[in-house]
């Protein structure tokens, strides 16, 4: 699985939010894909893909358990 970095105080306690990412994160991503979102010190969480924006360098990510995968 993928992971992505998340810097989570930008994004407090959402279940689904847009994010940027580094170059090497974003290549080859796709909506429905499930990543793996890593930040400084938060345990990793799977995250479902739910948007890309046009230009590729913002994403839409929405928390998923790791039930559901």
């Amino acid at each position: 699985m993928r992971e992505v970095f998340v810097d989570y105080s930008h994004i407090g306690h959402a279940c689904r939010f847009r994010t940027r990412l580094f170059k090497p994160e974003r290549e080859g991503l796709e909506v429905g894909e499930v990543v793996l979102v890593v930040g400084d010190y938060v345990e990793p969480r799977p995250a479902r893909v739910f948007e890309l924006t046009n230009d590729g360098r913002e994403v839409e990510l929405e928390f998923v358990a790791f039930s559901e995968l």
